[in-house]
C-alpha cells in the first residue's frame, strides 16, 4: 500500500527541509521508491529532494554489495532505484484548481512506495490571511494525508505540546498525524517533550489525528547537527551540486534512522485516504494518470543545466502530452542549438552565477539571437529572460554579455521581488512570418484575452536603454511589446503591463503554470477526450505547441 506523508512546520526556519530530505534519504537507503513533492512554487527544495534520494539509492546499492560479499552470492541482488524521479510542485492556486493538483499528484505518484510532500512556510500560511489557498494545509486536506508537524524545540519543552495542540485545533479537517521535534538538547529534553505530547494525546486529551481519531504520535526528535544543514543564499537554499551533499544526506539519513520512528511513519502514511474517485466524479475532465504521450509533432529545445534548472514538471509533461518532443541543451556547454527546433523553452535558474561561462559560449548565444530574428518561437521565464537580454551586471566590477535578443540590461540587486499574480494576455500583433507555408496569421503563444496564474521571485531589475550608454540605440522600430497584463496578489494591487515580446520571442520574470490557463477549450485535442465524450480543456502547453508548429523556421 502506498504511503503519503506531508512534512510541514510551524513556520519557516524550523527545519522541515532537513526533516524532509532526511526522510527521503533514509527511505531510499532502505530500498523504497520515493516520490518527492513540494507544496508551493519553490524550485530549490525539490533539487535537494532529488539529491537526497540519489544519495539514499547509492547507499542502498552499497548495502546490497556488502551483503553479497558477506554471503558470497554469485547472482546480483536486485536493487530498487528511484533516482530518476523528479520533484513535483503541488499548488492548487497556481495550478488553477484543486482537481488539477490531485490529478498531478496521482499521475506522478504512480508506482511509488512512499510519497513525501514538503510544505511551504508554516502549515496554515497561504496567499492571504483568510483562506487556505496555496497552503500546506490545503494540500493535506485535498489528499487526505497525515501531516508530520516539525517544531523547533530548542528553547522549550512542555510548550511543544501546547503549540501542537493549537495547530491541531485550528482546522480539525487537517490530519495532524505526528510531531517531529528539531534541535533538541539531549535525552532529558526529549523525554519531557514526549511526555507532554503523549499526555495531551491520551485519554481525555485533544491532540488527535482528525482523520483516524487516534492520538497524534510523537515521531521523534533530532539533535541540532550543523553538518547536516544546508547553507542559504538569496533565492533560498544553495543548490545541491555546490556542496558535498551525498555525504551530508547520508549523515542526515543516519540521524533520522537513529532518532525517528520510520516504521511508525510508514504505517501512518498508509492511512492516507485517496480522493481521486471523488475528483473524477466532481469534474468534467478525467485525469490522464497513465496516458502515453502522442507521437511528437514538433521539437522544442529545453535549456537545461546548472544555470537553468527551474521548471514545473507538469509544464514539461503537458508539453509532451500536447505533442512536443523535448530536446535538452545546455547554454553553458552546447556550442550550437540542436538541429531543426520548432521552438525553445528557457526556464529560470541562476544565470548570474554562471554568467562568465554563459558569455564564453558565444556561438550558442549567436544561434539563439539568430533563431529569434528568424521568427522562431521562444518562451523564457525569469532566468531565461535574463539570458535573452543584452547583458547581466552581476556586481559593480562584473558585467557579462548575454544573447541580446532584447536590447536591455539586467542588474542584480540585494532586494527580492516575490509574489503570486493573476495574468492576462495582452492583445498583440500576429507573429512574424517565417519561411514555412503557414503565413502570418498564426496563433500566438499567449492567446489574446487568455488568463493564467504565475509567480515572481528574483533579485534583479531591468535597466532600460536610456539608463545604460553601452546598450543605447535607436529602438523606435524594434517591435517590442508587453505581452502580459499582471495583477499581483497583494492588497491594493492594480494591473500593470509586464514582459517583453519581439518577433515570436516572449519573455518575462514570471513562472507560469500551464494548467492554470483559462481560454478556449478546443485545441489540438479536438476538444474531446479520446476515451470519453467529455470536453478537454486547453492548456498553455497546447498553445505553445501550436505556435511552435505554425512559426517554425523549418
Amino acid at each position: 500500500m502506498k504511503a503519503v506523508l506531508v512534512v510541514s512546520g510551524t513556520s519557516s526556519g524550523v527545519g522541515k527541509t532537513t526533516v524532509t530530505v532526511g526522510l527521503m534519504a533514509a527511505f531510499a537507503s532502505r530500498g523504497y521508491i520515493v516520490q518527492p513533492f513540494k507544496c508551493g512554487p519553490d524550485f530549490l527544495d525539490g533539487m535537494h529532494h532529488e539529491a537526497a534520494i540519489r544519495a539514499g539509492n547509492l547507499e542502498c546499492s552499497k548495502k546490497a554489495i556488502r551483503r553479497r560479499r558477506q554471503h558470497q552470492q554469485e547472482e546480483e541482488e536486485p536493487i530498487v532505484s528511484s533516482s530518476t524521479r523528479k520533484c513535483v510542485n503541488l499548488d492548487p492556486w497556481m495550478m488553477g484548481s484543486p482537481s488539477a493538483t490531485i490529478q498531478s499528484f496521482h499521475r506522478h505518484s504512480a508506482t511509488a512506495d512512499i510519497c513525501i510532500i514538503e510544505g511551504c512556510m508554516g502549515l496554515y500560511d497561504s496567499k492571504d490571511g483568510t483562506s487556505d489557498d496555496g497552503s500546506t494545509a490545503q494540500i493535506a486536506k485535498l489528499l487526505g494525508a497525515p501531516v508530520l508537524l516539525v517544531i523547533d524545540g530548542s528553547k522549550m519543552a512542555r510548550s511543544v505540546a501546547a503549540m501542537a495542540l493549537g495547530y491541531a485545533l485550528y482546522d480539525e479537517q487537517v490530519r495532524l498525524g505526528g510531531i517531529v521535534v528539531n534541535k533538541v538538547g539531549g535525552p532529558v529534553h526529549v523525554q519531557w517533550i514526549r511526555e507532554a505530547i503523549e499526555k495531551e494525546g491520551g485519554a481525555g486529551g485533544r491532540l488527535k489525528d482528525g482523520g483516524t481519531g487516534k492520538p497524534t504520535m510523537f515521531a521523534g526528535a533530532l539533535p541540532n547537527d550543523t553538518a547536516a544543514s544546508v547553507p542559504e543564499r538569496h533565492l533560498g537554499l544553495t543548490m545541491p551540486s555546490e556542496n558535498n551533499d551525498a555525504e551530508r544526506f547520508i549523515r542526515l539519513a543516519c540521524l533520522v534512522e537513529e532518532n525517528l520512528d520510520l516504521d511508525a511513519m510508514l504505517k501512518l502514511g498508509q492511512t492516507t485516504t485517496s480522493r481521486l474517485e471523488q475528483i473524477i466524479t466532481m469534474n468534467a475532465t478525467p485525469p490522464e494518470i497513465m496516458a502515453s504521450p502522442p507521437t511528437p509533432k514538433c521539437r522544442i529545445g529545453i535549456a537545461e543545466d546548472e544555470a537553468f534548472c527551474f521548471y514545473y514538471r507538469d509544464n514539461l509533461h503537458l508539453l509532451r502530452m500536447a505533442g512536443a518532443e523535448l530536446i535538452p541543451f545546455s547554454p553553458i556547454r552546447t556550442k550550437h542549438l540542436p538541429p531543426r527546433l520548432d521552438g525553445i523553452y528557457m526556464g529560470g535558474g541562476y544565470p548570474e552565477l554562471y554568467a562568465e561561462k554563459l558569455e564564453a559560449n558565444a556561438s550558442l548565444r549567436r544561434d539563439i539571437r539568430s533563431y529569434s530574428a528568424a521568427g522562431g518561437m521562444i518562451f523564457a521565464e525569469c532566468g531565461g529572460f535574463m539570458y535573452l537580454c543584452q547583458k547581466i551586471t552581476v556586481s559593480k566590477h562584473e558585467s557579462r554579455d548575454m544573447c541580446g535578443v532584447f536590447p536591455i540590461a539586467i542588474r542584480m540587486t540585494p532586494h527580492a521581488k516575490m509574489y503570486y499574480a493573476e495574468i492576462e494576455f495582452s492583445p498583440s500583433p500576429s507573429p512574424k512570418p517565417t519561411n514555412n507555408d503557414h503565413g502570418s496569421c498564426a496563433p500566438v503563444l499567449f492567446p489574446p484575452m487568455g488568463k493564467c496564474r504565475g509567480q515572481r521571485f528574483h533579485y534583479s531589475v531591468v535597466v532600460e536603454e536610456e539608463e545604460d550608454d553601452a546598450i543605447r540605440h535607436d529602438n523606435e522600430n524594434d517591435g517590442r511589446t508587453s505581452p502580459l497584463l499582471v495583477t499581483p496578489v497583494l492588497p491594493g494591487a492594480k494591473p500593470e503591463p509586464e514582459g517583453y515580446a519581439v518577433n515570436n520571442t516572449m519573455a518575462s520574470y514570471f513562472h507560469l503554470h500551464f494548467t492554470s490557463f483559462v481560454g478556449d477549450t478546443d485545441c489540438n485535442h479536438g476538444g474531446v477526450h479520446p476515451h470519453s465524450e467529455k470536453i478537454m480543456p486547453c492548456t498553455l502547453a497546447d498553445h505553445f505547441v501550436r505556435a511552435c508548429i505554425t512559426t517554425s523556421p523549418y
